[in-house]
C-alpha cells in the first residue's frame, strides 16, 4: 500500500494540527509496515520520551528553591549589619560634631564615610521594598532569571555595606 501526499494537503494538515497523522501516514507509506505497527513503536517511543524527560521537571523547582535560599542567606547574613551601619554612623557624626579637634581633611573623609554608609543602609531598603518572592504560576525559568537577577543585587548590597563598613571602621 503507497500512500501519496501532494504540497498542499501535508500543509494544511500541518495548520489544521494534525502533523502526526500526516507523518504517520508518511511513515507508512516509507516503510511499508502495518498501521498497527507503526502505532505500536510510536506509543512505546512517546513513552519512552515521557520517562525520560519527567525525572527533569522537578529539578527546575527545586534548583530555584535553592537559588531563593541562597538569596535569603546572604539576606540574613546582612541584615544584622545593618546595626553595625547605624553605631558607626553616629559614632562618625559625634566626631563630627566635634570640630576644635578635626582636621579639614578628616571632616571630609568623616562626611564622605557617613554618606558611604547612607548609601549602603539606603541601598538594602531599597532591595527589601523590591524583592517579590515569584508565585509558582510565574514559570520556572522566569523565575530562575528573577531569583538569579537578586541574588546580583543583594551581593552587590553586601559588598557596598562592607566597603562602607570598613571604611568608617577606618576612621573610629
Amino acid at each position: 500500500m503507497l500512500v501519496r501526499f501532494e504540497g498542499p494537503t501535508i500543509a494544511a494538515g500541518i495548520r489544521t494540527g494534525m502533523f502526526n497523522y500526516a507523518y504517520l501516514c508518511i511513515v507508512l507509506s516509507i516503510t511499508k509496515c502495518q498501521p498497527s505497527t507503526v502505532l505500536n513503536m510510536k506509543t512505546i517511543f512517546s513513552l519512552l520520551l515521557v520517562v525520560m524527560l519527567l525525572p527533569g521537571c522537578g529539578e527546575s523547582k527545586q534548583d530555584n528553591q535553592a537559588l531563593y535560599d541562597d538569596v535569603m542567606k546572604v539576606h540574613d547574613e546582612v541584615m544584622p549589619r545593618m546595626d553595625d551601619i547605624y553605631s558607626l554612623k553616629v559614632n562618625l557624626k559625634k566626631q563630627a560634631a566635634d570640630s576644635s579637634s578635626l582636621t579639614d581633611d578628616r571632616r571630609k573623609a568623616i562626611e564622605a564615610a557617613i554618606l558611604k554608609l547612607d548609601a549602603a543602609s539606603e541601598g538594602m531598603m531599597v532591595w527589601m521594598r523590591n524583592f517579590n518572592p515569584l508565585p509558582d504560576s510565574l514559570g520556572e525559568e522566569k523565575a530562575r532569571l528573577y531569583l538569579e537577577e537578586q541574588q546580583k543585587q543583594i551581593e552587590n548590597v553586601r559588598a557596598d555595606m562592607q566597603a562602607a563598613i570598613d571604611e568608617a571602621t577606618a576612621l573610629k
